[in-house]
């Protein structure tokens, strides 16, 4: 298992069982689908940009109702945590009851936004640069 530090552990766990939590008592009852036949080890078709290894998420279906959460490698700069995820069902299908429709979330420095939220504040990051070489 490839260690990722206590920032992403914390960030992913803590936001996923939240949204966990909020989409189970939402629907009522847990599914089931994460039950398979005794030997049957399930397929995950993961994004591109994920760094988790097959058999970790295998061994977390059970841990997040059947569904996977796929994250990219955290990159750090200038102190500021960023980081990609995605909770999904194992066929690669984001789950549509996430925020943003089933959408990849992106973490800075704990805050989740939507992709195009992030490409926003980069943006203003990018102008605010811009502004004072000027």
């Amino acid at each position: 298992m490839q260690d990722r530090g206590p920032f992403w552990f914390r960030l992913v766990s803590h936001t996923c069982r939240i949204n966990r939590a909020r989409i189970l008592s939402q629907r009522g009852k847990p599914h089931d689908s994460h039950r398979l036949p005794p030997g049957v080890t399930p397929t995950v078709v993961c994004p591109e940009w994920c760094t988790i290894p097959h058999a970790e998420h295998v061994d977390e279906l059970p841990n997040w109702e059947g569904s996977v959460i796929h994250t990219n490698t955290e990159r750090v700069v200038a102190g500021c945590r960023v980081a990609l995820s995605r909770l999904a069902y194992p066929d690669g299908r984001p789950e549509p009851d996430q925020p943003g429709g089933g959408a990849d979330l992106m973490f800075v420095e704990g805050q989740e936004m939507s992709v195009q939220d992030a490409e926003s504040f980069a943006r203003a990051i990018l102008a605010a640069v811009s502004e004072a070489r000027a």
